[in-house]
């Protein structure tokens, strides 16, 4: 901040100290409006960012689901209603032990217990129950839930593997079919 003057001297102390303090005010202006301007630009960065997560979690083709330490779900995304047939809405806050075959319950509960005290847990599979009383099978990937270091609850990625189980089963019972055939068999058996 400047003035100037085509007569030499034209300025004085007395000027000169008003200019310094208007300059004094007018400083702290322009560096707010600029913390203003990087604020405005972080905000709509982590909108946009929250915008790409939210799309991504919602258009998921497995569960993507949060629980928090009393075992009640926290978060589910969309396609949990696809797999279960529940609305999502119905069972949160509600503990997802209820949704567990009761004979996958002792495993599933003691994975939910390691990662809740911040274990890495290897994927693990577990029936769950639909809204028409089946259940499907699911390949779960579970781990601890962070929130500024402390272990808050768990996340996770559930997969509805039941088509690949029934394959695999399918294929076990011929493969041991065959197998049967071919061991009981009083006649020479080759491949040419």
């Amino acid at each position: 901040l400047s003035l100037r003057s085509q007569q030499i001297g034209a300025y004085g102390a007395r000027e000169q100290a008003i200019l310094e303090r208007l300059a004094n005010q007018i400083a702290p202006a322009v560096e707010n409006a600029d913390l203003y301007d990087q604020a405005r630009r972080a905000e709509a960065a982590l909108r946009e960012s929250e915008h790409r997560y939210r799309e991504l979690v919602e258009r998921a083709k497995d569960v993507i689901y949060t629980v928090a330490p009393d075992s009640a779900i926290t978060s589910l995304n969309p396609i949990f209603e696809t797999f279960t047939g529940w609305p999502c809405e119905e069972w949160i806050g509600k503990s997802f032990v209820s949704l567990i075959h009761p004979d996958d319950l002792p495993s599933a509960m003691e994975s939910f217990r390691r990662s809740l005290q911040g274990e890495a847990v290897s994927p693990y599979e577990h029936r769950v129950l639909t809204k028409s009383g089946e259940y499907l099978t699911a390949e779960i990937l579970a781990a601890p839930l962070l929130q500024d270091g402390q272990v808050v609850g768990v996340s996770g990625i559930a997969r509805d593997i039941t088509e690949r189980k029934r394959t695999e089963e399918a294929l076990r019972a011929s493969e041991e079919k065959y197998r049967t055939l071919f061991e009981q068999s009083r006649d020479a058996i080759f491949i040419a």
